[in-house]
């Protein structure tokens, strides 16, 4: 008599394994939520188990749990990318998805699980998910990491709603009509040009100062993918480099730490051959070094702090109108 509820206790227990095992310190609670928020209408934490009591009956229980054992994996995937084996072509796809766990953004999350559920469902081509997924992180770049813009709810429903729509969806155009709507809203909801230049030139990274320097390595690595015409980088090995050196006493740190003044070099490189020389002589050891100058760098003969903010206010307008334009 108790086979039934046995079986529901393994796939439970299957749940949390899963889920609470991660490195990237997920709740089952939070879990069940977003999973939730993908295929029913929007409801808050405090009314969610209400909400699945109501709507679950008992001939919908076991096919949820199949389901919930089945999403669990791929939520933590989404959060933990080393959970899984990332194939060749799917490389894009772990980049956006490590973009937003450094953003630290969960209102996409309900999203994100439904684009992955319907890929691997076959529901949606490999394209499609990266397109989206790059759509998302842009977005949340530009309005999350830069300008800390805040919401109302609002996007955590839009989010919902159209990775709702996304799983009722029977057929590939609505699929696509689905996913170009998402764009055309987040689109809308971006920060002025302005507001953003403003925010980004104070991004900031020296010895003393490092809340930003995950996100400061992310942000020149994209820049500089973009400048070098995509050439193939393992930016994981490079180190960030003050090109007007901290140990400069007559310039004050929030200069120096300023990301007009950020460089990625090798690290060796950095560390040996750059140590605290002059501008001039580090132009001509980058250049030797195969190091990719910018503009603002290559056309500069000096370096104080009027080059290092023309420098950030350049590398703003490159972010904003083609590295991470929507």
């Amino acid at each position: 008599s108790n086979k039934n509820v046995d079986i529901s206790k393994d796939f439970w227990n299957k749940i949390v394994e899963v889920i609470e095992g991660s490195e990237a310190c997920l709740t089952v609670t939070t879990y069940l939520h977003h999973y939730w928020l993908s295929r029913y209408e929007y409801v808050t934490v405090k009314e969610l188990y209400k909400d699945i009591k109501r709507k679950v009956g008992k001939n919908q229980a076991k096919p949820l749990l199949n389901d919930l054992v089945k999403d669990a994996k791929t939520y933590r995937e989404i959060q933990e990318t080393s959970f899984r084996k990332w194939s060749k072509n799917e490389r894009q796809i772990k980049e956006s998805l490590d973009a937003l766990n450094l953003f630290r953004v969960k209102q996409p999350l309900p999203m994100v699980l439904a684009l992955m559920h319907a890929y691997e469902a076959g529901q949606l081509k490999l394209g499609q998910v990266q397109d989206m997924l790059r759509t998302i992180e842009d977005f949340h770049f530009l309005f999350t990491a830069i300008t800390s813009q805040r919401s109302s709810g609002g996007i955590s429903f839009m989010y919902a709603l159209h990775a709702r729509n996304l799983l009722n969806a029977t057929d590939t155009n609505t699929r696509g009509r689905v996913l170009n709507e998402l764009k055309r809203k987040l689109k809308d909801k971006l920060p002025p040009y302005e507001e953003f230049v403003a925010n980004f030139s104070l991004l900031s990274f020296t010895d003393e100062f490092t809340k930003q320097k995950r996100l400061i390595q992310y942000v020149l690595s994209k820049i500089d993918r973009k400048h070098s015409g995509g050439v193939a980088v393992d930016y994981d090995q490079m180190t960030i480099e003050h090109i007007t050196p901290q140990s400069d006493s007559s310039v004050s740190r929030e200069v120096i730490g300023n990301v007009g003044n950020l460089l990625l070099c090798e690290s060796n490189f950095n560390s040996n051959q750059l140590a605290a020389k002059s501008f001039p002589e580090k132009k001509k050891l980058l250049a030797k070094s195969g190091i990719k100058l910018d503009p603002p760098l290559k056309d500069s003969t000096k370096w104080k702090e009027a080059e290092i903010a023309s420098r950030a206010a350049w590398m703003a307008k490159v972010a904003f109108t083609k590295v991470w334009k929507m």
